[in-house]
């Protein structure tokens, strides 16, 4: 069984305020766009979409039913459906006219969009019988919705593809500015600092081997001079070392004469 969808609402952004008469009356711009929506059994999934356009609607006629029977008619709407298409324009026209709102009121010529949309289960060959049929009737597009959602998917790995080139690019030139900086870099600097800093390090060990010898040095070299002193005093002391001295104090007097 087919469903039917209907929509009537108010187009703003196509509504202006310029009068075509000296009445106060509202007129109203009527575009209508049928889709008809076919899920084949084996094939893709398809619609047809007609386009038509109605001017000058006076609100008389708006809240009329017959002013629209022959336009349904002619575009070959479900006759069942009828009703829920007219009673959804002339709601959408009655919301308007009684509206209290400044906006409404201040304009005459309104552009009211009927989106109105009939889903059928069909077999392949009645689908494209159906479209053969409609191929000579103006403002009618036929679109085949596998065929958008594969090009979509086209367009998508495309962008994407684009996207990884120009993140190759980004990475690319990331990684020459690394290697430019460590080409900038004083190589031979760094390796200088790190002869001075274990010349440093050496220094400090010689002062420190060399603040620690100095005072054991100095009583080293004390405590040899005490013993010097204490050898001489007692080699005086012998008999040995004053014969000694008496002897050369004779030969000292002898020469003397």
């Amino acid at each position: 069984m087919d469903e039917y969808h209907c929509k009537a609402w108010l187009r703003m952004s196509d509504s202006n305020t310029q009068t075509i008469s000296c009445d106060d009356n509202k007129y109203f711009n009527i575009q209508f766009e049928y889709k008809t929506m076919f899920v084949p059994v084996q094939s893709s999934f398809r619609h047809i979409i007609r386009r038509h356009t109605l001017h000058n609607v006076s609100i008389d006629k708006m809240m009329d039913e017959n002013t629209f029977v022959p336009l349904l008619s002619q575009i070959n709407v479900p006759q069942d459906a009828f009703t829920l298409v007219v009673e959804e324009i002339m709601q959408c026209a009655s919301n308007i006219v009684n509206d209290d709102d400044e906006t409404y009121k201040n304009r005459n010529i309104f552009t009211t969009r009927v989106d109105f949309s009939v889903t059928k289960a069909i077999e392949d060959v009645d689908c494209e019988e159906e479209e053969e049929n409609n191929i000579l009737e103006d403002n009618v597009e036929i679109i085949d919705l596998e065929e958008e959602e594969e090009e979509e998917e086209e367009e998508e790995e495309e962008e994407e593809g684009n996207n990884s080139l120009q993140e190759d690019v980004e990475i690319i030139d990331i990684e020459e500015e690394t290697n430019e900086l460590v080409h900038d870099v004083p190589i031979i600097e760094i390796e200088s600092d790190e002869d001075d800093l274990e010349e440093d390090g050496e220094l400090m060990m010689f002062e420190e081997e060399y603040t620690r010898f100095i005072p054991a040095a100095k009583l080293c070299i004390e405590e040899l001079k005490m013993a010097l002193l204490h050898y001489v005093q007692q080699s005086r002391d012998t008999p040995t070392c004053q014969s000694f001295s008496a002897t050369a104090e004779h030969r000292g007097k002898v020469d003397a004469n």
